[in-house]
């Protein structure tokens, strides 16, 4: 004898499914969404290293060197450096990062020390 309640299984089961087919497609929406952030974030990151690194080598040939000239002097536009740094304080994740950079650059504060000038090691611990 079937009961009203075994005839209700097959509609259950279709409605399971349902629900367990709509959340796989909204974690499958949300991981892809969430991956892509972070792809995108890690472009950024890149660029503004990149840019960073360009600062830091137009610092670096037109600075004297032990004969007393500069590799490669040329003219560059200081807002490269400002938005090097901005970038950084927005995409970097580790403070230390910006740091490294400022002391890659050879920046002081005068009224607390002398000046590092650049150097190498600087540049390779940004």
């Amino acid at each position: 004898m079937k009961t009203t309640n075994d005839s209700q299984w097959p509609a259950r089961i279709t409605a399971l499914v349902a629900v367990a087919a709509l959340l796989t497609t909204i974690y499958f929406q949300y991981s892809t969404a969430k991956n892509q952030i972070r792809h995108e974030l890690l472009e950024h990151r890149q660029k503004a290293l990149f840019e960073a690194l360009q600062v830091i080598d137009n610092v670096y040939s037109n600075e004297p060197l032990e004969n007393g000239k500069a590799p490669d002097p040329h003219v560059w536009d200081i807002q490269l450096a400002r938005d090097a740094d901005n970038q950084m304080r927005i995409y970097c994740k580790y403070p230390e990062t910006r740091r490294m950079f400022i002391a890659a650059l050879g920046i002081y504060n005068p009224k607390v020390g002398k000046p590092p000038g650049i150097n190498i090691k600087a540049l390779d611990q940004f």
